[in-house]
């Protein structure tokens, strides 16, 4: 049996996502209160969206990328995951 392993990317796309989302409440403040919580909230999807992004998952035995974290099988080596 081999073991899925999660990695995280730091320079991706989804690392900008994130970026980007991070002064939109403040941005959202110069408009005001609405535009605060707009902000605030647009701010939680893209960083949400972003980690999503930037995630991905690899087989522990021939350390080849898979499609996620549900594949029962490697396409590289065919190696079972638990």
């Amino acid at each position: 049996m081999a073991t899925r392993i999660k990695k995280t990317r730091t320079f991706s796309k989804g690392c900008a996502l994130q970026v980007l989302g991070l002064p939109l409440p403040f941005v959202g403040a110069l408009i005001g209160p609405i535009g605060s919580i707009a902000g605030t909230i647009a701010m939680l999807v893209l960083v949400f969206i972003g980690a999503r992004m930037s995630t991905t998952w690899y087989c522990g035995q021939c350390g080849s990328p898979i499609a996620g974290k549900r594949t029962k099988t490697c396409p590289n080596c065919r190696a079972q995951f638990d």
